[in-house]
């Protein structure tokens, strides 16, 4: 069967009211694929784990395989060369208004470093007296990297403040 591509995938954590009886509260999330469901991950609820006999903490997942087929369009991915070159690696915090989502800001953040972004990642959202109110903060582990050459400090620099004036838009401010 070859490797089709599919629409991304999210995890959603839904009210604690929302998840199902088996999944423990504040600890399961739905699983979607674009904007279908097609499952859940987490902990199940610890009446379960004792019914079964389970450790205390066990994991699981459900996944409706044909809703998951369903979100694939069949056509084939094509594999992006690796680059032999360094990588470059930066944490980026930023300060941004309670209205904007972690989604919004890292789709900024990619669209503002283009093809050199290889990989972000959320580590850190923060709110608090530090912050300010109706504030919060974001921070991303970034890595950027060239096919073809070497990052120089001057390429990183550009990057940086693409990055740093696209969140602008958003209302986000990088942290000191």
């Amino acid at each position: 069967m070859p490797i089709v591509s599919a629409p991304s995938w999210t995890l959603d954590q839904p009210a604690a009211a929302d998840v199902p009886v088996q999944w423990h509260p504040g600890r399961a999330a739905r699983v979607m694929a674009g904007d279908v469901f097609v499952g859940y991950v987490g902990e199940l609820h610890p009446h379960v784990n004792e019914a079964l006999g389970f450790p205390a903490h066990s994991a699981a997942f459900e996944l409706d395989l044909t809703a998951l087929f369903a979100t694939l369009d069949g056509k084939p991915v094509q594999a992006k060369p690796i680059s032999t070159f360094p990588p470059v690696k930066q944490d980026l915090a930023f300060t941004v208004p309670d209205t904007v989502s972690a989604d919004q800001l890292e789709a900024v953040i990619s669209q503002a470093a283009g093809d050199a972004l290889e990989s972000i990642e959320l580590f850190d959202v923060f709110t608090g007296d530090q912050i300010g109110e109706g504030l919060k903060s974001l921070a991303f582990a970034v890595v950027f990297r060239a096919p073809d050459r070497t990052l120089t400090a001057e390429d990183s620099e550009a990057i940086r403040k693409a990055i740093v004036a696209k969140a602008a838009t958003l209302g986000a401010q990088l942290r000191a």
